[in-house]
């Protein structure tokens, strides 16, 4: 199955799913594509930071990454 044109997500892991016959089921979900919406260049920076503990080149990064995710919505920023 060709992969969809849309953003999406394997996860590496199976599902064991109960069935009712008292077994259970493996559910492969690398091979399922999980709709994620639009993932912006500002999320994965804070993705960077806050899980994986990587060094902010400021101390105002928190705001510039606000300010940033408003101008690609189209709002306003905070300046």
């Amino acid at each position: 199955m060709p992969a969809p044109a849309i953003p999406h997500l394997h996860v590496s892991a199976q599902l064991i799913v109960p069935n009712p016959a008292n077994a259970s089921d493996t559910l492969p979900l690398d091979k399922l594509h999980l709709p994620t919406g639009y993932v912006t260049l500002p999320a994965v920076v804070r993705m960077l930071i806050e899980e994986f503990g990587v060094r902010p080149l400021t101390a105002t990064w928190q705001t510039r990454l606000i300010e940033a995710e408003a101008t690609l919505q189209g709002r306003p920023g905070t300046r």
